[in-house]
């Protein structure tokens, strides 16, 4: 069957039976990425009927051919960060104007970075190849409204930086971080995928762990690794700039305005600004500062585990704030 795909959006990709497939799904009519997250947004739209009745499949070279005929925008700015420290609210504030396409911690991008632990066959000029083409089909407009694009990477993506500066080389892209210990203390609640070594390999990191060590010292090394990516980027890659979660959410206008470059009319500032006050992850929910509480939640585990893995590499990304 021949189908047009220049409607449809990836919902999945994934290395199956020996070959590369993605999922197609139909978004609908004045649907367009809003969501704290691509997956909320992506869930929502695969419960249509049109998409639980006629799913598309196709190989990647659909992909690649759509990306070529009808690329998308060249992102306007790439949002990396350490993980549960600010780096959604900031997207969130670019989503709450219609001018910005914002796409964030995309399940399919994440795969296509990482094509070559699922298939070893794949070399990594085929890798980036994927990788570049899902940016771009993700990165097409789907309001006419929609003019600039903003890609914001999962955590551990700062490991594989230079790959991401050949594709986007001139490209303004910020790192935003907090204090470790705080960021502990939250996955510590709800670990991420990055901090569970049977759903990302310990390898990504660098890194090796028995079952027997210590959860609390393996997610500081996480977070070290990821932070010390972040410095070598920020002294290697032109057009960086470290975010400071305490800073945000002023820091987050001067940030759009004076790093991204964009010109903010009133009515985006307004939007933003209404933005910047709820709960980032759950809009409905008021945002309410939690610094001081998980500071007072911290073991002196947590604390020791930072300052031996992760504060000397936070300390290299202060200096770039200076």
């Amino acid at each position: 069957m021949n189908i047009s795909l220049n409607d449809w959006t990836p919902a999945r990709l994934a290395f199956e039976a020996g070959a590369w497939k993605v999922n197609w799904c139909l978004p609908g009519r004045e649907a367009h990425f809003g969501a704290p997250f691509w997956l909320d947004d992506v869930a929502r739209w695969t419960l249509h009927p049109c998409n639980l009745l006629f799913g598309v499949t196709t190989g990647p070279g659909a992909l690649q051919s759509l990306a070529n005929e009808s690329p998308g925008l060249k992102p306007s700015g790439l949002i990396f960060h350490l993980s549960r420290c600010g780096s959604t609210l900031l997207s969130q504030m670019l989503a709450a104007s219609e001018k910005n396409l914002v796409v964030s911690e995309a399940v399919p991008l994440d795969v296509a970075l990482r094509a070559r632990s699922f298939d070893a066959a794949l070399s990594e000029r085929e890798a980036d190849v994927l990788f570049g083409g899902m940016a771009s089909v993700l990165g097409r407009p789907r309001r006419e409204s929609e003019e600039r694009f903003f890609l914001k990477l999962d955590a551990w993506h700062m490991l594989e930086w230079r790959r991401i500066a050949a594709l986007f080389p001139d490209v303004p892209w910020v790192f935003v971080w907090r204090d470790p210990v705080e960021i502990l203390v939250s996955h510590a609640r709800r670990p991420g995928m990055q901090m569970r070594p049977d759903v990302l390999p310990p390898s990504l990191f660098g890194l090796e762990q028995s079952e027997s060590e210590d959860v609390t010292d393996y997610r500081a090394q996480v977070l070290g690794r990821i932070a010390q990516c972040a410095a070598e980027a920020l002294n290697e890659w032109p057009g960086g700039r470290p975010v400071d979660y305490a800073s945000l959410p002023s820091s987050g206008f001067e940030v759009i305005e004076s790093h991204f470059g964009v010109v903010l009319d009133e009515q985006e500032r307004d939007y933003m600004e209404t933005a910047t006050r709820v709960h980032a992850k759950a809009p409905s929910q008021t945002f309410v500062p939690d610094s001081e509480r998980k500071q007072a939640e911290a073991t002196p585990e947590q604390r020791d585990a930072c300052a031996r893995w992760a504060m000397p590499h936070i300390a290299q990304i202060q200096a770039f704030l200076t």
